[in-house]
């Protein structure tokens, strides 16, 4: 029953786009996902009963991180302002937040087990439309002079490149579960990231693309670690360190969003990826929107209406996820984001759980993240916070492995 109930709470986050479903059932779905997204804080205030760890701090500042982009700094930019989507997208990011808190804490494999039923079910489809709609797409009505943007990237359930951020969520959760709860599974979670990769080639959707493979080159290592390797406890106690990596792609973010490193690869991505056009274009957007931000870094712009966001930076975000974070709310959001972010990654855990497989397999996941989250991020896309969330309870994930254990040997 708490799996059903789990599976039906995920189609009100991962849905089909609403020129898929048209505006009546998309409205109703709207409804359905702020019932959910209700009902969701109330299970998580309710099970929680007071009972708050430091940890929990964590989602209190994502949380603060995204009402002031979508909020605060909204209402201060009021003369352009899109209010209508800054709620709502505030109320489905809390709801999903403690949505999957709530089901990680205390629901641990029917968590699981809900989510993934439906979100693979509906990302394997929209991967599906992917290799079907390559060339055409399936958003209807557009303009094709306006660019390719505006008239061949869209799918199932939303533009190529944002579905990105949804489906490494979904593929973190998944490698997580099948390599500690149902490592039977592993030909399918290997199936679906190969497919992933597969259908983001054919779009050419570079930025999900170095995400996706730079976590199969992880986990492939991983794999021919596990295959030599003699013996559990050798493999117990490979460490991965992970606030190297971490600094390493922030210092990469920094060199190429102020540091120009961009412009000097520009000649090996066109080159070998037959990108400079769109790496141009970032340039171009990175380069206004740091001049714009002199005057508004402290608060940012808010939640725009989009045409207003194109006609001062060319594009509708920022493809970058320090400079979105800026744009829409300045050093007021990205600093909570980035402590959130560090709380969750590192926060102090028993011994011995940092050196377990699945902790290194949520750490290739958020290296991943950040990696293809240079050139790429779209603030409303909520759904990648499952790999922090499942960082910061990560013991929980594995103390339900250990009763089950537990429980089975006593059997």
């Amino acid at each position: 029953m708490l799996t059903l109930m789990y599976a039906l709470m995920t189609m009100a986050f991962i849905k089909p786009a609403h020129y898929i479903i048209g505006s009546t059932i998309n409205k109703l779905w709207k409804l359905y996902t702020i019932f959910v997204c209700i009902f969701g804080v109330v299970m998580f205030l309710y099970l929680k009963r007071g009972k708050y760890q430091k940890r929990d701090s964590a989602l209190l500042l994502f949380i603060f991180s995204y009402v002031v982009s979508y909020i605060l700094s909204t209402l201060l930019n009021y003369r352009n302002a899109n209010f209508f989507d800054a709620v709502q997208n505030t109320i489905e990011t809390v709801g999903f937040i403690c949505f999957v808190s709530a089901g990680l804490c205390f629901h641990t494999k029917n968590f699981f087990k809900g989510f993934l039923s439906m979100s693979v079910f509906w990302t394997f489809l929209h991967l599906c439309t992917i290799l079907i709609y390559h060339d055409r797409g399936m958003r209807s009505g557009m303009n094709s002079n306006m660019g390719r943007s505006f008239s061949e990237n869209w799918f199932l359930l939303t533009h190529a490149n944002a579905s990105y951020f949804i489906i490494i969520g979904v593929l973190s959760t998944l490698f997580v579960y099948v390599y500690t709860y149902a490592p039977k599974l592993k030909p399918l979670a290997w199936g679906y990231l190969l497919f992933a990769i597969f259908c983001f080639f054919t779009q050419w959707s570079v930025a999900g693309l170095i995400g996706f493979f730079v976590f199969a080159v992880f986990m492939a290592s991983e794999s021919v670690f596990n295959k030599f390797s003699i013996g559990s406890r050798k493999l117990d106690k490979r460490k991965l360190n992970l606030r190297l990596y971490i600094l390493l792609c922030v210092l990469f973010d920094f060199m190429l969003t102020f540091g120009r490193l961009l412009e000097g690869m520009m000649y090996i991505f066109k080159k070998y990826f037959n990108k400079q056009h769109s790496l141009q274009a970032r340039v171009t957007i990175w380069k206004r929107c740091i001049a714009l931000l002199k005057d508004r870094f402290l608060i940012g712009f808010g939640w725009e209406q989009e045409t207003v966001t194109i006609l001062k930076t060319t594009y509708n975000h920022m493809h970058n996820v320090l400079l979105e974070l800026l744009y829409r709310g300045g050093l007021l959001a990205l600093i909570p984001f980035g402590a959130a972010v560090y709380i969750s990654l590192f926060y102090k855990k028993k011994a011995g759980l940092n050196d377990q497989q699945s902790y290194r397999i949520l750490a290739y996941s958020a290296i991943a993240f950040f990696l293809s989250a240079n050139f790429d991020f779209y603030l409303y896309r909520y759904e990648l916070l499952i790999i922090f969330i499942m960082f910061l309870y990560y013991d929980k994930i594995q103390q339900n492995t250990l009763f089950s254990n537990v429980k089975e040997l006593n059997i």
